[in-house]
């Protein structure tokens, strides 16, 4: 006996759709590690970054030529200069009218390649971002450690008695004070541990800690890791996610202006979670 079609496709019609997976703190996680990667590989992500030119006083030439001081993947031979004068910056491109850029301005384009004025406290450059960068085009992935709930802790935020700043050394030899509101206290394997937080941004929205555990140079990047955590709830209690923990912007490119971790956030203590070394992937 032959089901009618018309009966057949009713029936099909009322079968439910498969279930998704119900979210979980370990597909929560997943889920962010896998949008972390969609970062690093995007168009103007780390990986992708292909220069940073500190600018001197005075005319720096730009163009896909032999003999500019910023040469680029493609383009004009000679696409003009960017003229610093104190903090101002101006472009004076050979085919187009001269205007002033600000480090708040959105990139411009040259070719393929995106150019962006940045700061970090006198010094004035200019970063370049090209989608068809080596080490973009060379990536096959980020390695993790295995989820594990034991490396998600509360902790208490231990305020500062009075507005406080942490000295925080970069890898261009800069030292920047950060504002930090005080000291976050955690348990992890039995063991008391502290690490100070600050705020990264004026919004000051979420906490910034900025790490280095016993696992540093061995199974994780030399230099520390990054990880944040939403502000303190009513009670003052925070939660530390150590399975997001991640490696700087270093750790993809020469061409970053990473923060190090303060002397106060180095522990003796190894934290098995989060992001590997991504050397061994160049």
């Amino acid at each position: 006996m032959t089901i009618p079609v018309l009966v057949l496709g009713a029936l099909l019609a009322q079968t439910p759709p498969p279930a998704k997976p119900r979210p979980t703190p370990i597909l929560d996680t997943l889920e962010w590690r896998q949008n972390r990667e969609k970062e690093l590989l995007a168009d103007r992500g780390w990986l992708a970054v292909s220069g940073l030119h500190w600018l001197k006083e005075g005319e720096t030439t730009l163009g896909s030529g032999e003999g500019n001081e910023v040469r680029l993947g493609d383009g004009p031979l000679r696409w003009g200069v960017a003229a610093r004068a104190s903090r101002k910056v101006e472009l004076r491109p050979v085919e187009e009218a001269s205007r002033e850029i600000t480090p708040g301005d959105e990139p411009f384009w040259i070719g393929r390649t995106s150019v962006q004025l940045i700061q970090r406290a006198d010094r004035i450059g200019l970063r370049l971002w090209d989608p068809r960068n080596a080490r973009r085009l060379a990536f096959h992935g980020l390695r993790w450690y295995e989820v594990k709930p034991e490396y998600k802790v509360r902790g208490r935020l231990i305020p500062s008695p009075s507005p406080s700043t942490v000295k925080i050394a970069s890898v261009i030899g800069q030292v920047i004070d950060y504002p930090s509101p005080g000291i976050v206290e955690f348990e992890l394997y039995g063991r008391k541990l502290r690490l100070t937080p600050v705020y990264e941004t004026d919004a000051r929205d979420e906490l910034f800690y900025i790490f280095k555990d016993a696992t540093a140079a061995k199974t994780t990047y030399g230099a520390g890791r990054f990880v944040y955590s939403e502000l303190p709830d009513r009670d003052g209690m925070v939660v530390l996610d150590f399975n997001r923990a991640y490696s700087p912007p270093c750790a993809y490119t020469d061409f970053a202006t990473c923060p190090l971790p303060p002397a106060v956030n180095r522990l003796d203590l190894a934290i098995e979670a989060g992001e590997l070394d991504p050397h061994p992937l160049r």
